[in-house]
Formats: C-alpha cells, structure tokens, sequence
C-alpha cells in the first residue's frame, strides 16, 4: 500500500529524475534554458527531425539557441 509519502517521492522522481522524452531515467542529461531537462540523445534524435539548426523545448516549446558546435 502505498502512503501520501510515498506518492510525492514518486512524483518528484518521475519529474526530476526522468526524461520526458523516453520516459527513462536520465542518460547524458541536458539541461535547456528553460530549466527543463532531457537525455542528450533524445534531444539529438528530436533535432534531427528539426529544420536545421532549429529546436524547440519539447516541454514548454521555447525557441532553444543552438551552440555554434552543436
């Protein structure tokens, strides 16, 4: 059974410990601007789908300046 404790360590977890992308915990985490974070890989395959040099926060939808080396 579980308690109220128990629910918001479990909330908290799943929204600081885990990519919103592919729903694991993180690997390689990056965090954007916006303070929201992600896997680096998932951030990669989002930008490839992306026009080039183009990537928008998959949280929040924030324009996110790309560094000039990728």
């Amino acid at each position: 059974k579980k308690t109220m404790a128990s629910n918001a360590i479990s909330d908290i977890t799943d929204e600081f410990l885990v990519c919103q992308v592919c729903l694991e915990d993180f690997k390689q985490p990056k965090m954007l601007p916006c303070l929201h974070t992600f896997c680096q890989p998932c951030l990669e395959r989002l930008l490839a789908t992306e026009p080039v040099g183009k990537l928008d926060c998959p949280t929040c939808r924030q324009d996110v300046p790309l560094p000039q080396n990728g």
